[in-house]
């Protein structure tokens, strides 16, 4: 498959129209989008919810951005400081440090001490499973964006007697054209995540940044005029 290129051939059912208005630098921030959109698709996510979401990276945000839009009360965890600071100026309205904040004490309060209604695993940390299980609402819906294939230890018990949803979750499901409405529309405004940009004659030391240096990126992008 050719990929970085400024021109490529591709089926016409493929293709979304963008409009004019819409830069293509924001444009291109619909696919990450839309598999955010996806997550919260299968889970439901509602303005009634209140969503935890495990992460602050380019996930966590795009998860962030998608629920704040649906009108969620979103609470966001993550171990670096610098990536909730960034959270926090994309509308969390909580931040907690995971390995300092106890994150379980601290989302009991939610939706009257019921907990979360909406769990997202934007980290891919197997241990997650089991504490967002045990976080999440009675009949609270549980998302997974993680690819580790590591096991983890999952209480059937909890699960069943809680009534909790767990769904997988990849793709698009065919969203972009809903996600470049919301960008055309102003409805998602995501320029903030751009955090670098590089010309394409530069792609080896962009794709150095991200490898060596994760935590300094949340989507880097190639120029090609």
């Amino acid at each position: 498959m050719a990929v970085f290129r400024d021109r490529l051939l591709v089926p016409e059912a493929n293709a979304i129209p963008v409009a004019s208005i819409l830069p293509l630098e924001i444009a291109a921030l619909a696919e990450p989008l839309s598999v955010a959109a996806n997550v919260l698709s299968r889970t439901g996510c509602t303005a009634d919810d209140t969503v935890l979401i495990y992460g602050a990276g380019t996930v966590g945000i795009t998860v962030l951005q998608v629920a704040k839009m649906f009108g969620a009360r979103c609470i966001v965890a993550d171990p670096d400081a610098a990536r909730l600071e960034r959270a926090r100026s994309f509308g969390a309205d909580v931040t907690l440090r995971t390995g300092h904040d106890d994150v379980p004490a601290a989302v009991a309060g939610e939706l009257d001490g019921l907990g979360p209604s909406v769990v997202i695993d934007g980290a891919g940390v197997p241990a997650l499973l089991a504490e967002a299980c045990r976080v999440a609402a009675p009949a609270g819906r549980i998302g997974l964006l993680g690819f580790s294939p590591d096991p983890t230890p999952v209480i059937q018990q909890r699960i069943v007697s809680k009534e909790l949803t767990l769904v997988g979750s990849r793709l698009n499901r065919r969203l972009l054209p809903q996600v470049i409405e919301w960008l055309e529309n102003g409805r998602l405004r995501p320029a903030a995540m751009i955090t670098q940009t590089f010309a394409a004659a530069d792609a080896r030391a962009a794709f150095d940044l991200v490898e060596n240096h994760p935590t300094q990126t949340v989507k880097v992008q190639l120029a090609f005029a």
